[in-house]
């Protein structure tokens, strides 16, 4: 019966039509699909111009009427003289003694930041050294009875360092002490 049906629809006036449209709507659609492809690639290598950026440009006038405008707003710069708060003379720096949370020495100034205690139980100062000409801040490290900048390293505790000016062999001692500061973490 099923067969019946499927040849009765192929042979009647409308199944004929259906299929007839169908099969057309499907061959244009294959139709278009391959063409636009085509037009797309051959659209793309001939229509493209290739122009010059223009960048707006602001007359002179208008830029000096603007400063102009602006120049109520503008700062005037006045010469400040040099703060002496971060350095010191040399004759201050060789008078500097007892604990002292910052110690000038030449053009550096050196602050107590830590002190470890590694593996094998050797104590390391951190000193943070800082020019006072340029502001470049290092932070070095400093093993015990070391030397550093002409002063010899003794770690105290957990919390201060004396460093004890280095006096060279044949050297004029000017005071009948050397200099010595001890540097601690907090006052």
């Amino acid at each position: 019966m099923q067969n019946y049906n499927k040849i009765h629809y192929f042979t009647s006036k409308l199944g004929i039509i259906i299929s007839v449209l169908t099969l057309s709507f499907i061959v244009s659609d294959i139709n278009n699909r391959f063409a636009d492809k085509k037009a797309k690639t051959s659209k793309a290598g001939h229509n493209i111009a290739i122009e010059a950026l223009t960048v707006p440009q602001i007359k002179k006038s208008t830029i000096s009427q603007l400063e102009e405008r602006y120049q109520q707003f503008q700062t005037k710069k006045i010469p400040v003289a040099k703060s002496m708060s971060n350095e010191m003379s040399a004759k201050a720096q060789a008078e500097q003694q007892g604990l002292l949370q910052k110690f000038y020495i030449n053009d550096n100034k050196l602050q107590l930041k830590s002190i470890i205690q590694n593996d094998n139980q050797l104590a390391v100062a951190l000193i943070l050294v800082t020019d006072v000409i340029s502001g470049i801040e290092t932070l070095e490290k400093f093993e015990n009875s070391s030397a550093a900048y002409g002063f010899r390293v003794a770690i105290e505790n957990a919390t201060q360092v004396t460093l004890t000016k280095i006096t060279m062999p044949g050297q004029l001692q000017t005071d009948k002490k050397n200099q010595q500061v001890t540097l601690s973490m907090y006052k």
